[in-house]
């Protein structure tokens, strides 16, 4: 487990302060901040410790992503954090490169919010086009997806419900420092060595921060109902896109892969309670904590560290993925969802699903495509979709009938 005080231990025995403490950032604001949390690091342990790094420190930059908030470079850190060798990291510079609010901003919440499962920021660099950058470690395994397609055969109960661990301690660590990440999907879930992380904090805000309800970032699989109706933009809205994410971990396939993100995607989420379909073998408690987190009633669904005290719960306590594994071998199936029938499942509403341990097709709803293209009658975005291959944020620019509900 990585730890707070490990880390500073890390970089005192590193002598990262001398190394960088003449170097200026050209910009006083940030060099005010940045001098910031050296003190604050002297005095207690609220910040991590940053710095201004030479952008000659850097060796051998490539682009990794374009994210909706900003660019991602993967580069090598000549001598890295410990000062004796190289060290592969992650540079980010954002879009609307000269909002230096914004820029401290993502800085602050990156290290105040210290998390085992959050990638550490090291410090800052200027390019040669005086663009400021964010140093960060660099996740080398790739995203959620890319793992799921080349390991998900070989995932058993356990490795499923530690993924679902990792990926809720985050969140539950943001949301206990009062923030929404507001941007939870598979692209943002990176493994680093046997850890995965929850990344991008560009759209991390606090509860209490006033929301634009018209403008909205994100993918539209995992953006909760309630955020796309303007009805609330809470932490409910990061557990509904875990419960998505959940799904994925478990089926090993990619949410509404056979149809466009699009506006009838959208209108089948809000108005007709559109959900991912139950998935054979899979155990009814996990099921129904799933079903949970995309409740349509958002006051309904848990919070993420009761999320997190359950899986400790069957992880570590009750052990509960023995029994799961032990059960399908043997041929035990109350226990677990068992669908009978194939079913289209592009539109499974979830009101129609029935919670008993044997799900029939004909106890399922399917339902029609009410919608073949753009009508001003739905939701409508007034920009393009990304495609379903990508896991880029896009700002979706909504205008939202009054009848829609």
């Amino acid at each position: 487990m990585r730890s707070k005080i490990g880390y500073l231990e890390i970089i005192n025995k590193s002598s990262i302060s001398q190394r960088f403490r003449n170097f200026t950032s050209g910009s006083k604001q940030l060099d005010d901040y940045l001098k910031s949390t050296q003190k604050l690091n002297q005095e207690n342990l609220i910040n991590l410790p940053l710095f201004f790094i030479p952008y000659n420190e850097f060796d051998d930059i490539k682009l990794l992503k374009k994210g909706g908030e900003g660019i991602i470079y993967k580069s090598v850190w000549k001598i890295g954090l410990n000062g004796l060798e190289p060290e592969i990291v992650a540079l980010k510079t954002l879009l609307n490169k000269s909002d230096m609010k914004k820029f401290i901003n993502e800085l602050d919440l990156q290290t105040k919010l210290f998390s085992t499962y959050i990638p550490l920021v090291y410090g800052v660099t200027k390019d040669f086009n005086n663009h400021y950058m964010i140093v960060m470690e660099y996740a080398k395994n790739g995203d959620l997806r890319n793992y799921l397609i080349n390991n998900y055969n070989n995932l058993n109960f356990e490795d499923k419900l530690r993924i679902l661990k990792e990926i809720i301690s985050a969140i539950r660590d943001i949301h206990s420092n009062g923030l929404i990440h507001g941007d939870i999907h598979p692209g943002n879930i990176l493994r680093s060595k046997n850890s995965f992380y929850v990344s991008d904090l560009g759209l991390c805000h606090p509860y209490t921060e006033k929301r634009n309800s018209r403008i909205i970032y994100g993918i539209p699989p995992y953006v909760a109902p309630e955020v796309f109706l303007s009805e609330h933009y809470g932490p409910e809205a990061d557990i509904y896109g875990f419960s998505i994410i959940a799904w994925e971990i478990l089926s090993g396939k990619k949410v509404y892969d056979n149809c466009p993100y699009d506006f009838d995607l959208i209108q089948s989420i809000t108005t007709n309670n559109k959900r991912p379909p139950p998935i054979n073998g899979t155990p009814l408690e996990l099921w129904d904590l799933i079903q949970s987190c995309w409740d349509k009633d958002y006051t309904k669904r848990p919070k993420a560290k009761e999320i997190y005290t359950t899986l400790v719960k069957w992880l570590l306590f009750d052990k509960i993925y023995i029994t799961w594994e032990n059960d399908l071998k043997n041929g035990i199936t109350e226990n677990f969802i068992y669908i009978t029938n194939d079913f289209d499942d592009d539109f499974l509403s979830i009101d129609n699903i029935n919670n008993s341990n044997k799900v029939t097709g004909s106890t399922l709803s399917i339902h029609d495509r009410i919608l073949t293209g753009k009508t001003t009658s739905s939701i409508i975005s007034n920009n393009s979709s990304p495609e379903n291959d990508d896991y880029v944020s896009m700002q979706i620019d909504l205008v939202i009938p009054n009848n829609l509900s």
